[in-house]
């Protein structure tokens, strides 16, 4: 919710209000495991998890996470490309061992292309089309 124009957890709130001022950099999180919960004796304070994150060198697969092999969403996460390059061919391609030539994936559009056009060719031919002039 929003106090003084600003964007604040109940959680946090309840803490500060109750306990004492939380230092910018620690996040608030109920013990009791209940997300709703804003008893001040049930939350816990600790380190946020970004600052955890931006600790690790490598991705889980083991990719280095350095300036050539790292992405940046625009929400500022970071992602292993290797790891997004592999996800997107076995998405696109199912096997990543074998994945189709540039040639076999232009044929593939071409075709898809074609068909998409006789298709509206035949959905259109037997619309009557009624102009109507103000």
């Amino acid at each position: 919710f929003t106090v003084n124009g600003k964007t604040i957890s109940p959680q946090r709130f309840a803490y500060e209000q109750f306990v004492g001022a939380i230092e910018s950099d620690l996040q608030v999180i109920p013990s009791c495991g209940n997300r709703s919960c804003v008893n001040p004796d049930h939350i816990d304070l600790i380190e946020s998890l970004g600052a955890f994150n931006a600790n690790k060198t490598h991705c889980p697969d083991g990719h280095p996470y350095d300036s050539e092999n790292t992405y940046i969403t625009p929400t500022g996460k970071r992602m292993c490309k290797a790891c997004r390059k592999e996800a997107y061919l076995v998405r696109r391609f199912d096997e990543i061992d074998n994945p189709p030539a540039l040639w076999e994936i232009a044929e593939r559009k071409r075709k898809q292309a074609e068909r998409m056009a006789r298709w509206r060719k035949k959905e259109l031919s037997g619309v009557q089309i009624m102009v109507v002039k103000p």
